[in-house]
């Protein structure tokens, strides 16, 4: 056995508790990068308008042309708040 595995054992037999913490801190924030990296993707790839679902198909139409079909959407650097790191000096 190494001396990093004996000293390390000793640690856990001495101290459980902050290990115990450390351990569980180090999976929630591996759990806490997961969720929120998985909802963003879902989020920009999942068609269509989150609001327009969320009305629902009776909503009324405006018609004026201020709908958000009327423009296309900007470009994902764009829209994903990164612009200034993706743009190419002209």
């Amino acid at each position: 056995m190494s001396t990093v595995s004996r000293r390390l054992s000793a640690l856990r037999r001495s101290h459980p508790w902050p290990v115990f913490c450390c351990r569980r801190a180090v999976r929630l924030a591996v759990s806490l990068f997961l969720v929120v990296s998985g909802s963003f993707a879902m989020i920009r790839m999942i068609p269509g308008d989150p609001v327009r679902a969320a009305l629902g198909v009776d909503a009324a139409h405006r018609g004026d042309g201020t709908d958000r079909d009327s423009a296309p959407p900007p470009p994902a650097p764009v829209h994903a708040g990164t612009a200034g790191l993706c743009a190419v000096p002209a």
